[in-house]
């Protein structure tokens, strides 16, 4: 594992995963025999939201396997852009600093934390893809991480009352009303 907890894709070759209590324990806050009750399922019976956390799962595990920083850290932010890309004309970097701090942050002070640190991860993400240069530090990686894997693990908790993105962007938007 790296410093940050997460496995380096050279590692997982001969890596002996030992069942025990406490990493039945973490297998269960990361709500893995949630998410493979949804692999379970056919495709056909597999509905909208739970297609979306499918893909934002996946961007998040493609993410683990890049050498390059960069490919990296477009992964990680493509995983956050699957749930809060939005149709109507919010920017994107708007839409997913407050979709994350709305469901992430449980006090104001908190929210308004996140909200700017993912702004700022954000522009990181588009100065990349738009052929600029940001030098992405380790934190950056880290913090991006945690981010995507904190907003999953909540995605794959609510599976299980929302059905649709609508699902999702109403109680977003209940959210900012109340």
């Amino acid at each position: 594992m790296s410093s940050a907890g997460y496995f380096k894709n050279s590692q997982l070759r001969n890596f002996n995963y030992e069942i025990s209590a406490s990493n039945l324990k973490v297998l269960e806050e990361i709500r893995v025999f949630e998410l493979s009750n949804i692999l379970k399922k056919p495709y056909e019976q597999v509905n909208e939201f739970e297609g979306l956390l499918l893909r934002g799962i996946h961007w998040f595990a493609r993410s683990q396997t890049q050498v390059d920083v960069e490919n990296e850290f477009l992964n990680l932010t493509t995983c956050l852009e699957v749930f809060f890309t939005s149709k109507g004309g919010d920017p994107i970097s708007s839409s997913i600093a407050e979709g994350v701090a709305l469901i992430l942050g449980k006090e104001l002070t908190e929210r308004k934390r996140l909200k700017r640190r993912v702004k700022e991860l954000y522009g990181f993400r588009s100065n990349i893809s738009h052929g600029g240069h940001s030098p992405i530090l380790a934190k950056d990686i880290v913090d991006l991480k945690s981010i995507a894997m904190s907003l999953l693990v909540k995605m794959v908790e609510w599976s299980k009352d929302f059905s649709s993105r609508k699902d999702l962007v109403d109680w977003l938007e209940d959210q900012k009303l109340s």
